[in-house]
């Protein structure tokens, strides 16, 4: 097949757009022991407006990169660097005339620390859009402009991936020999610049994969898997959608191909684990879907490890799951959750168990301008806390990012064995706190969410010495000393 496809794609099914539904029923469903969250940052629209699918990088130093689709000094989109404490630097505003704008995606971070991304075609339509490379102090670069004929492709919220040969990879959504998009690979200088592969490309009697979503993450046999938007097979366009792996050389292989219309169509950017097993969200597109959790196995069978209840939140416009060291699955939702609707709520954080076992972590809306509709996927922090954005509300509704942790704390006592008339030590810390209850052999009194106090029982045995400190959750660890006459 070489015919131009009709760009169906424009529905852009990664853009937020207006969605007429019929509400879902409300269903039951079960929190774990909630984390705390804290707003970093809530963006002003002159810092950043609108973050949307790009999860924060992690940097030198703890520092967080970011992008946000709008705001900046024009407007356009920006490039945002945030410390640890919160403090929210601008790093770099597209300006559109040339350098691309509104960037969507996770930005990449090569070992020296640079940071590379793609913006979308600008006001100059000198191009289908760019590949920028950005130093950790701002120094912005243009490293490609895709050729404004799309023979290249045509980025549309299209992530850009280092490979394990340290060259850029990535896919464009449209454009292209077929018009269905490509898979391209460059250097980091913006140098030999090669499309690969062609999507939409084959006899039209096979189920031909086009218009790919995202971006693409690469296994340990060093081939690259994406998801594509759909299908197109004797001329007639299917959008239940696939997943695909290709090589670095550009040999494609369809891995699963949805074509049962009551399952939820694959989106974003799919997760790789150790085994080579995939993990990806099921979007929904009308009030009868709430969402899943995908899993799809090396023996290309696919399995669903959650079904999302209203309540629990709607998967839509969703970015890349994250897993975590725990071997749990991390997400977001952009709609639903307990503070509103099917299509009105503003969303939560969940965690999954590769068994299934779901959890919600937090609702959106539960604490003042903690942020709505979170598009983007987590990271993980050097103190274990997860970061995410939210694609609207703080305090000027542009936006924030937000950190989640569970209550911790420290609690032993020195020396754990004495004798009558001598003193041990108790001595505690706890981190996302706001309070500690003593109990045991030393209370029920309230102490303070770190400190030391002495201990001298005047008689033998043992004693057990509890706390409990809480925050948005809580936390409980006991000490105990044997006394000897």
């Amino acid at each position: 097949m070489n015919k131009t496809l009709e760009p169906i794609a424009r529905l852009r099914l990664l853009r937020v757009g207006a969605v007429a539904v019929a509400l879902c029923a409300v269903t039951g469903y079960g929190h774990a022991d909630p984390v705390m969250e804290t707003v970093q940052h809530s963006f002003t629209g002159a810092d950043g407006d609108y973050p949307s699918f790009g999860t924060p990088t992690l940097g030198q130093g703890g520092n967080l990169y970011g992008v946000t689709e709008q705001g900046g000094a024009y407007q356009l989109g920006a490039i945002y660097r945030l410390a640890p404490d919160g403090t929210e630097t601008l790093l770099y505003s597209f300006q559109g005339n040339g350098d691309g704008f509104h960037p969507a995606w996770t930005l990449a971070r090569d070992a020296a620390g640079n940071l590379y991304g793609t913006a979308q075609q600008d006001s100059t339509g000198t191009s289908h859009g760019t590949i920028f490379r950005i130093t950790p102090s701002g120094i912005f670069t243009t490293l490609h402009a895709f050729a404004p004929s799309g023979a290249e492709g045509w980025l549309q919220d299209n992530a850009i991936t280092i490979g394990n040969d340290g060259l850029l990879y990535g896919v464009a959504f449209e454009g292209g020999t077929n018009g269905a998009g490509t898979f391209f690979r460059m250097r980091t200088d913006g140098s030999q610049f090669t499309v690969l592969f062609n999507f939409g490309a084959g006899p039209v009697t096979d189920q031909v994969l086009v218009y790919p979503q995202a971006g693409i993450v690469q296994g340990a046999d060093g081939n690259f898997y994406g998801l594509a938007t759909g299908f197109v097979q004797q001329n007639f366009y299917n959008g239940n959608g696939a997943v695909y792996r290709i090589t670095p050389a550009g040999v494609m292989t369809p891995l699963y191909i949805f074509t049962d219309p009551s399952m939820e169509p694959p989106i974003g950017m799919p997760r790789l684990d150790a085994g080579g097993n995939l993990y990806f969200y099921g979007d929904v597109r009308n009030s009868t879907m709430t969402g899943r959790i995908y899993k799809l196995d090396t023996a290309n069978a696919l399995s669903t490890l959650h079904h999302f209840a209203t309540q629990e939140g709607v998967p839509t416009y969703s970015g890349q799951l994250l897993l975590g060291k725990d071997g749990r699955l991390y997400g977001t939702t952009y709609w639903g959750g307990p503070n509103g609707t099917w299509a009105s709520g503003p969303g939560t954080v969940f965690s999954l168990g590769l068994d299934g076992q779901f959890a919600v972590l937090h609702d959106f809306g539960s604490i003042a301008d903690d942020g709505a509709n979170s598009q983007s996927g987590l990271v993980t922090a050097a103190d274990g806390s997860l970061w995410g954005t939210t694609r609207i509300g703080g305090t000027t509704a542009s936006g924030t990012v937000y950190r989640l942790a569970k209550p911790a704390e420290r609690f032993l006592i020195q020396p754990s064995t004495i004798s009558v008339g001598q003193t041990a030590t108790l001595r505690w810390s706890s981190t996302n706190t706001t309070s500690c209850a003593a109990s045991g052999s030393w209370g029920p009194t309230q102490e303070a969410v770190s400190g030391s106090m002495k201990v001298a029982p005047t008689g033998p045995g043992t004693y057990t010495y509890t706390l409990a400190c809480s925050g948005a959750g809580t936390v409980t660890r006991s000490a105990t000393l044997v006394v000897k006459s």
